[in-house]
């Protein structure tokens, strides 16, 4: 009885390790694997966090030339197949679902908490197969305003769990507040204009990118899109102008 007790904790164990080995290690994927991006669990409870902070994590994901992420179109004409309003929170629980019908190789969620005065940020990447964790990644910041940069940080990791080579990190990894903004307010206005346009058109996205614009004057990403949704609304002059900044 003791020995079979003592094999079972060895199974056990090895288990264990096994799983925390894959996590750390991570799993490298090729140029034709797929990435779908979940929701983050908002356990810090504020809402500036709400989107935001998955907005935020396809732009840090999206630097890296060699991962291929679903995009946000394919994943609403997901969500109507399965008879889904198509602003419906990716959870964990509902990405495999999504996974099925996307054709995915892995999803991305993520967590955002309370660490006693500032925030914790926690990534997990599964198997859009099994549901197993394939990887993951933390980090940490002081205040709300160190919030972007942390979730940069913990983007970069994953990347590298996915076997990204070191030499693309290095070059393609421009911090997660310069390739977006520094303001979440202005990262919140731009992730509803971004909803607005898909969800309703670009005229009802004007003023929620040009709040974004205004919050932050020097975010590239929301000046383009503002050009874009002029551009489609025949004000050429606008969008010129915007193209410009």
């Amino acid at each position: 009885m003791r020995v079979k007790l003592a094999i079972a904790g060895v199974l056990l164990a090895l288990v264990g390790a096994g799983f925390y080995w894959n996590s750390q290690r991570g799993t490298k994927l090729s140029e034709t694997d797929t990435i779908l991006i979940g929701d983050f669990a908002n356990s810090a409870g504020d809402p500036v966090f709400d989107g935001t902070l998955r907005e935020a994590l396809a732009v840090g994901l999206a630097q890296s030339p060699s991962l291929n992420l679903i995009s946000v179109e394919k994943v609403g004409e997901a969500l109507r197949a399965l008879g889904r309003p198509v602003d419906t929170r990716i959870t964990r629980d509902l990405a495999p679902k999504l996974c099925q019908r996307l054709g995915a190789t892995v999803f991305v969620t993520g967590n955002i908490f309370k660490d006693g005065g500032g925030y914790a940020l926690k990534l997990d990447a599964a198997n859009c197969s099994g549901n197993d964790a394939v990887a993951d990644s933390s980090s940490g910041a002081s205040g709300k305003g160190g919030v972007l940069h942390a979730l940069g940080m913990a983007a970069t990791e994953l990347r590298e769990k996915f076997g990204e080579d070191p030499a693309s990190l290095q070059k393609f990894d421009l911090p997660l507040e310069r390739a977006t903004t520094a303001s979440l307010d202005a990262l919140a206005a731009f992730t509803e204009g971004r909803r607005l346009v898909r969800d309703k058109g670009a005229m009802d996205a004007v003023p929620s990118l040009k709040k974004a614009v205004e919050l932050d004057s020097r975010f590239a990403l929301a000046h383009s899109n503002l050009a874009v949704a002029y551009y489609n609304l025949n004000q050429n002059a606008l969008a010129a102008d915007h193209i410009r900044r």
